[in-house]
Order: structure tokens, then C-alpha cells, then sequence
């Protein structure tokens, strides 16, 4: 929570981040691509740095990083971290996205949950952004919800 809460500008002894960098392991990437999608809704450029493309390889998975950055609208940086592959273009991605301050898109959802979305947030008000809005319909009883209820007291 004290991630998120960074992420979001919600901490005052330190600023928003210009730039957020998600490394997720090449082996599970569906796992780790949920968080990025989540990532990709905070309004900050995001870049992805795709680790352990070795061990990913040896199991005969092999990810294709110029389409998934298409498909994400964000850099994806193939990286193997313990032999320091991929780190120095990986570095020069980071500032490059920080110093451009592209806002990913972000993932596209159905019409009927843009819908429900909208409804939801006439409900909460313009102090919650969208993006929140969207994951409080998807991560029912998670950190959005919480929030929600200990900033606003309801459900």
C-alpha cells in the first residue's frame, strides 16, 4: 500500500515519479502483466523491462518485445539483470520516457464496462479518477475499495 500510495502522489515527503519501471519475469508473464496494466492507468510514462529472457527461452517461451510494447503503447526493454544484458539501453529507455512524458493509454475495455465505469463514477464524484474507478470494479475488496471507504467512510 505504501507503493501504491507513492505511485499516486499520496505521500508527501516525496513526489510523483517521473517515470514508472515494471520488471516482470519473462517465464510468467501473465502474471506480472496484470500489475503493469494497473501501472499503465496512473497517468506517469511507464516502461517495461522484460527480465529473465534466458530462463523464459530454456522453457521454450519466447516473447516477441516489439509487439507486446505495441500492443501496450509503452518501451519494452528485454533485459537478463545477473549478467547485466540489456541494462544500459534499459537506462537510456528510462530517461528518455521520463523526458518525453508520454502518458500510456492504457488497456481498452468493453463499452458495457465503460458504462458501468461512468456510472460508478458520477457516484464516487470527480475526486477519484477514472483509473480508480475502473479498478475498483475489477479488484473488488482490494486497495481501491479500502481507500475509498477510509477517505469517503462508505461502500
Amino acid at each position: 500500500m505504501v507503493a501504491v500510495d507513492l505511485l499516486l502522489g499520496r505521500r508527501p515527503e516525496e513526489p510523483r515519479p517521473d517515470v514508472v519501471l515494471s520488471i516482470v519475469d519473462a517465464s510468467n508473464l501473465d502474471r506480472h502483466l496484470y500489475l503493469t496494466t494497473q501501472l499503465l492507468d496512473l497517468g506517469e510514462p511507464v516502461v517495461l523491462a522484460v527480465n529473465m529472457i534466458d530462463a523464459a527461452e530454456a522453457q521454450g517461451i519466447k516473447v516477441d518485445c516489439v509487439r507486446l510494447s505495441q500492443e501496450l503503447g509503452i518501451p519494452v526493454v528485454p533485459i537478463q539483470a545477473n549478467k547485466g544484458i540489456g541494462l544500459d539501453t534499459l537506462t537510456k529507455t528510462v530517461i528518455a520516457a521520463a523526458e518525453a512524458g508520454v502518458v500510456p493509454r492504457g488497456p481498452a475495455f468493453p463499452a458495457e464496462f465503460e458504462k458501468e465505469v461512468a456510472a460508478l463514477q458520477e457516484e464516487v464524484g470527480d475526486e477519484v479518477p477514472g483509473f480508480l474507478t475502473r479498478r475498483l470494479l475489477l479488484d473488488v475488496g482490494g486497495y481501491t475499495e479500502q481507500w475509498l471507504v477510509g477517505t469517503h467512510g462508505r461502500r
